[in-house]
């Protein structure tokens, strides 16, 4: 095999183990991310204290486009 062709193969070799590696990543970490929301929302206190951020940023939200109109 000429080393162009090796260099090649050895290449896609790498670039297919990466995508492989990221998918898998991916994958494992947007499990994660559901069980912890999952876990989160669960929870009355932390739902509870979500509502009350939420309503604090939207009305900061509406102040801020009433005082600069687009």
């Amino acid at each position: 095999m000429p080393v162009s062709r090796k260099f090649l193969v050895r290449w896609m070799a790498q670039q297919h183990s990466q995508h492989v590696l990221l998918e898998s990543t991916r994958a494992a970490i947007e499990k994660m991310a559901e069980e912890f929301a999952r876990e989160a929302l669960s929870d009355p206190d932390f739902r509870t204290q979500m509502r009350t951020e939420v309503r604090a940023a939207m009305h900061e939200l509406v102040e801020l486009l009433k005082a600069n109109p687009p």
